[in-house]
Order: structure tokens, then C-alpha cells, then sequence
């Protein structure tokens, strides 16, 4: 499984993609960033990879790192 991750100004979209193809997907606004990992991901598998891009800045790369890295 692989966690694809595209970090813009005001959300992230995300996608979980299997071997079968898109498992689930999801949109969040930036603020809620922290609910994430509880509220979108708690059900899913745990990737094995994470693959992301950014163009919201620090901040939002924080955040995201964050909410992946829920339950470590």
C-alpha cells in the first residue's frame, strides 16, 4: 500500500493505492490536518510507503508528517 499525499494552500487531498488500484481517498482542509490520522485513517491498512508533495509551505508539511506518522 502506498499513502499519496498532495499538500496544497488551504487542503490535502490523499489517496491509499493497492495493489488492486485506489482503496480509499480523501479530502481535509489544512486546519483539521491534526484530526486526520483518527477521523480518515484509522480504519485503512498502514502503508508501507508514503509519497507526498507540498506547496503549502512548512507549516503544512508539518502537519501532514504529523497526521502519517499517527500511531508509530
Amino acid at each position: 500500500m502506498i499513502l499519496v499525499l498532495d499538500s496544497g494552500n488551504s487542503r490535502l487531498k490523499w489517496g491509499l493505492f493497492g495493489p488492486s488500484g485506489w482503496v480509499a481517498h480523501g479530502v481535509v482542509p489544512n486546519p483539521e490536518l491534526a484530526t486526520l490520522a483518527v477521523r480518515d485513517w484509522q480504519s485503512l491498512q498502514r502503508p508501507s510507503r508514503v509519497v507526498g508533495v507540498n506547496v503549502a509551505g512548512e507549516p503544512a508539511r508539518v502537519g501532514s508528517r504529523a497526521s502519517s506518522r499517527a500511531g508509530d
